[in-house]
């Protein structure tokens, strides 16, 4: 346990720790464990705490809280919650914990849950881009789209974009930590 990492910092640690899957489109599980980690965040769990227990056992199943999944986006409060949760993220945190391009895949998760209240609040594009801009070479093409959606009001953030930051990204940041 970190202590002070946000939930989502937390939560993308135990994914990579168990190596959960973070694609959009996979057929086999849709994301589920991510997905779910997520929801327990809405509803106010913390990966740094003891309930967690309650959300993913120790060889990292996820175990469901008796909560009702398909009531949780009729409740804007545990989605204003998760939402908030996910721009406090410490990006560079998340790139330095967990596997690359695991990292940038459970943002992307984040990206597309939220996809529709980002593009009317901007939240992980104000608190974002300018993180993921310091992870990118200064001459590439991401460098100079993520300053422009920082600096631009109508432009926001997607999961998609992310494949760039992917190109674009500057190992030689983590040059201290073994690559996996």
């Amino acid at each position: 346990m970190v202590l002070g990492r946000s939930p989502f910092n937390a939560l993308c640690g135990v994914a990579s720790k168990f190596q959960w899957c973070w694609s959009l489109s996979c057929t086999t599980c849709g994301a589920h464990n991510l997905r779910f980690g997520l929801y327990a965040i809405g509803l106010g769990y913390h990966p740094d705490q003891p309930d967690w227990a309650e959300v993913v056992s120790e060889s990292g199943d996820i175990i469901h809280p008796h909560q009702d999944r398909v009531n949780f986006r009729r409740h804007s409060s545990h989605n204003t919650l998760l939402y908030r949760a996910l721009s406090e993220a410490e990006i560079f945190q998340i790139a330095k914990e967990c596997r690359f391009p695991d990292s940038l895949g459970y943002l992307g998760i984040g990206l597309n849950t939220f996809a529709d209240l980002e593009l009317r609040r901007r939240l992980l594009t104000y608190g974002w881009a300018p993180q993921l801009r310091d992870l990118v070479f200064p001459d590439s093409f991401s460098y100079a789209a993520l300053q422009e959606m920082i600096e631009s009001p109508g432009e926001t953030l997607t999961w998609r974009f992310l494949s760039s930051v992917e190109a674009d990204f500057n190992h030689q940041l983590f040059s201290d930590r073994p690559r996996l």
